[in-house]
């Protein structure tokens, strides 16, 4: 479970394009004709990481960067940071209310 976690958090997953998730996504979803080839069960798994980290398994649509597993340590590092930062309430307030809705998001 914890290879599992480390392998969905991974920042570079931010770095796929919506064409690339696309892409992983027909290759999944063609994954029979390529059941023989072991060959490409090294694309296949990455496929599977790719559609895993950016789809919604839902609805199907595409998760904007900030709000994918892979992009909490990215976004809310700096968010923490303000917020552990600022020394009065009203920024305080503002920074706990932002991370709480990127943590409702993520």
């Amino acid at each position: 479970r914890f290879a599992q976690m480390l392998l969905a958090c991974d920042p570079r997953l931010l770095l796929c394009t919506p064409g690339q998730v696309q892409k992983a996504r027909a290759l999944l979803e063609d994954w029979q004709s390529h059941a023989n080839d072991r060959s490409m069960d090294r694309e296949l798994w990455e496929a599977k990481r790719i559609v895993e980290a950016s789809v919604h398994p839902d609805t199907g649509a595409v998760i904007p960067m900030p709000f994918r597993m892979s992009g909490y340590v990215p976004f809310n590092g700096p968010i923490c940071v303000a917020m552990v930062a600022s020394t009065s309430t009203a920024p305080i307030l503002f920074w706990s209310f932002v991370n709480q809705s990127q943590n409702a998001l993520v």
